[in-house]
C-alpha cells in the first residue's frame, strides 16, 4: 500500500502552507491509480485542495470526496440482496431466464459486447405478497424504495461492475414477457438495468457520478437529467453529450478521462467533483453522491444551485461566450426537439427558477425560448 505522501512527496509542503491538510495519510492500494479515471479524478482533487481559493467549506467537502474516492463504503449491496432473497420466485426467474437472449440480443450489439464476453450478472423475479395492482407498486416501493427494477452491483477497484443482480416483480415479469406494447416499455426498464451490469461511469464502488452513469444508461427515463447535461455540453466550445455516451458504451477508459477532462476544462476542478456529488434520484438514499455541495448559491431547488454553479464557472471559463455557444449548438435542433430540451432541462430540472436570481440559469431559458419562436415563425410562412 502507498499513501498520498509516498505517491505525492511534494504535496505535503505544499498543503500545509495553504493549511489545507494535516496529519492525512490515507492509504491507498496501487492498483487504485492504473485506473486512468481514478488517477484523474484524485489529481484534479488534491490540485483543488492548493487552491487560493480554497474555503474551509470547500475544504472539507473535497476531503470528504477524497475519502469517498479512495475508500468508498462497502457491504450495502450484500444488506439489500439479503432483503430480497427469500422473496425469490425460482420458476418465475428460470422462465425470463429463458427468454434472455432474445431480449438482449440487440442491446448486446449497441454496447458492443461479443460472444464469450458479458459480464456475469443475475436475474432474480421477486413473488410480491398483494393481490392488486396499486397495493403490489407499494409493496415494491417499501420493498426497494425503487418506483420500478432494480439491480445491485459492486464496481471493482478499476470501476467494472461486479456482483451484479436485476431484481423485479413477478407482475413486471409477466409484463415483459408479454408481446404488446406495455412489454416494450418494461424491456427498455429492463435493458437500463442491463447496461448497469455491463458499463459504468460512476465511480467509488457507485457512490459518484451516479448523475452522470443514469444518464449514460438511459436507455428510458431519466431524460430531465439527460437534457440538463445536453444543455452544459452544448454550452462548451468542445464537448458534447454523445462523447459522454460514446465512451461509457465502448468502455473505454481512455475516452472517459477525455470527457472528464473537458469537463474539468469548461467547468473548473470543483465543478467536475460537484458532478460527482450530484445526486442522481433519491430512492437509494445516502449511497447516491454526496449530502452538501459547496455551491455559490443555494436555491429551494437543489437542481437550480447545483446548475448556476457550474454556470458560474463556465462563464469565467469562456470568457462570457457559453451562450454564443449554446445557441449555435441548437440551431439543428427541431422545435419539437427545442421544446422537450426546454420543458425537461428548465421547467422540470430547475422548477421555480423564474422565481429565483439565478440569472445564469434563466439566460438559458431565453436562450431556448427565442430559438423556439424562431422555429414557430419559420413554420408559418413555410419553412
Amino acid at each position: 500500500m502507498k499513501t498520498e505522501k509516498d505517491l505525492f512527496p511534494n504535496a505535503e509542503n505544499k498543503l500545509e502552507i495553504n493549511n489545507v491538510v494535516k496529519n492525512l495519510e490515507r492509504v491507498i492500494p496501487q492498483e487504485f491509480f492504473e485506473d486512468p479515471c481514478n488517477k484523474f479524478l484524485y489529481d484534479t482533487a488534491i490540485s483543488e485542495l492548493s487552491s487560493e481559493e480554497l474555503t474551509l467549506e470547500k475544504e472539507k467537502y473535497i476531503n470528504n470526496y477524497l475519502d469517498l474516492l479512495t475508500n468508498p463504503s462497502q457491504g450495502s449491496v450484500e444488506e439489500r440482496k439479503n432483503k430480497y432473497e427469500s422473496l425469490v420466485d425460482q420458476e418465475a426467474t428460470d422462465l425470463l431466464f429463458s427468454k434472455l437472449d432474445d431480449i438482449l440480443k440487440d442491446e448486446r450489439g449497441i454496447i458492443g459486447i461479443p460472444p464469450g464476453e458479458e459480464k456475469p450478472f443475475d436475474v432474480k423475479v421477486l413473488r410480491l405478497k398483494s393481490e392488486y395492482y396499486f397495493e403490489q407498486e407499494e409493496e415494491w416501493q417499501e420493498l426497494t424504495g425503487a418506483p420500478s427494477l432494480v439491480m445491485t452491483r459492486d464496481l471493482s477497484i478499476d470501476n467494472e461492475p461486479e456482483n451484479s443482480t436485476i431484481y423485479l416483480s413477478h407482475v413486471d415479469s409477466e409484463k415483459i414477457l408479454k408481446d404488446d406494447e406495455y412489454a416494450k416499455l418494461k424491456i427498455s426498464e429492463f435493458l437500463h438495468e442491463y447496461r448497469h451490469t455491463q458499463r459504468s461511469f460512476a465511480f467509488a464502488n457507485n457512490q459518484l457520478y451516479r448523475f452522470l452513469d443514469e444518464i449514460c444508461t438511459n436507455v428510458t427515463g431519466c431524460i430531465d437529467l439527460t437534457a440538463t447535461l445536453d444543455i452544459l455540453c452544448s454550452s462548451t466550445g468542445d464537448l458534447k453529450l454523445k462523447d459522454f455516451r460514446k465512451a461509457y458504451e465502448s468502455g473505454d477508459k481512455n475516452l472517459k478521462v477525455e470527457c472528464l477532462r473537458k469537463f474539468k476544462e469548461n467547468f473548473g476542478g470543483l465543478g467536475l467533483m460537484m458532478l460527482g456529488g450530484k445526486r442522481s434520484s433519491e430512492h437509494v438514499g445516502d449511497s447516491d453522491g454526496m449530502k452538501e455541495q459547496p455551491y455559490t448559491k443555494n436555491y429551494e431547488n437543489e437542481n437550480i444551485s447545483f446548475l448556476e454553479t457550474l454556470l458560474m464557472a463556465l462563464e469565467e471559463n469562456t470568457q462570457g461566450k457559453w451562450l454564443e455557444n449554446l445557441s449555435k449548438n441548437i440551431k439543428d435542433l427541431s422545435r419539437k426537439e427545442l421544446e422537450i430540451t426546454r420543458e425537461y432541462s428548465i421547467a422540470s430540472f430547475c422548477k421555480g427558477v423564474q422565481d429565483t436570481d439565478a440569472e445564469l440559469t434563466k439566460k438559458i431559458s431565453t436562450v431556448l425560448d427565442q430559438e423556439i419562436e424562431e422555429r414557430e415563425k419559420k413554420e408559418e410562412i413555410g419553412l
